[in-house]
C-alpha cells in the first residue's frame, strides 16, 4: 500500500510578496477599507466551497478556498483580534484535518457533525474580520500564510504504510 499525503506544491513568490508588503504605497491604499464587493466575493468563494463539501462535490480547490480562508483567519485573529477569535479558527483548521484524515481512509472528504459547526463559525467570523478590518491587514495575512507555505510549514495528515 502506498503512502498517500496532502501537501502543498511550493511557492517562489515569498520573496516577492514580502517586498509588495512593505511597499509604502502598497501599505497607504491598503489601510482603507475592503470594497463591500469584494467583501462579497471572498465570503462566497468560501460558502460555496463549504456548500460544495456538504453536497458531496467537494474537490481540491473547495478545500485549498476552506484551508485558506482558515489560515487567513488565524493570522488576522492572532495579530489583531482576540484568542476567543483565534479558538474559533483552531476548531475549523481541526474539522479540516479530521476531513482530511476520512479521505486518507478511502471516505469521502466530508465534515462531522461538529466539524460542520465549527467551519460555519469559522465563515461567519471571518466575514467580519473582512468586512472589519482594513484590505492591507487581509492581504498581509494572506502574504503570511503564503510564506508560511512556501515554508512548508503547513499542517497535513498523513497515512502509513
Amino acid at each position: 500500500m502506498s503512502t498517500q499525503r496532502f501537501h502543498f506544491a511550493p511557492v517562489n513568490h515569498a520573496k516577492k510578496t514580502a517586498l509588495l508588503a512593505r511597499n509604502p504605497v502598497f501599505r497607504a491604499v491598503g489601510r482603507k477599507p475592503m470594497e463591500a464587493t469584494r467583501q462579497t466575493d471572498l465570503a462566497l468563494a468560501a460558502r460555496m466551497a463549504f456548500e460544495s463539501v456538504q453536497r458531496g462535490t467537494a474537490n481540491v480547490a473547495d478545500r485549498d478556498t476552506l484551508v485558506c480562508m482558515v489560515n487567513v483567519a488565524m493570522v488576522l485573529a492572532s495579530k489583531h483580534l482576540s484568542t476567543a477569535d483565534l479558538d474559533d479558527q483552531l476548531a475549523a483548521q481541526d474539522a479540516l484535518l479530521r476531513a482530511d484524515g476520512r479521505a486518507l481512509t478511502g471516505k469521502a472528504w466530508n465534515f462531522d457533525g461538529e466539524g460542520r459547526r465549527a467551519m460555519l463559525t469559522a465563515i461567519d467570523a471571518h466575514e467580519q474580520q473582512i468586512a472589519q478590518l482594513g484590505q492591507a491587514y487581509v492581504t498581509d495575512a494572506l502574504l503570511t500564510v503564503m510564506d508560511m507555505r512556501a515554508k512548508g510549514h503547513v499542517h497535513q495528515v498523513k497515512q502509513s504504510a
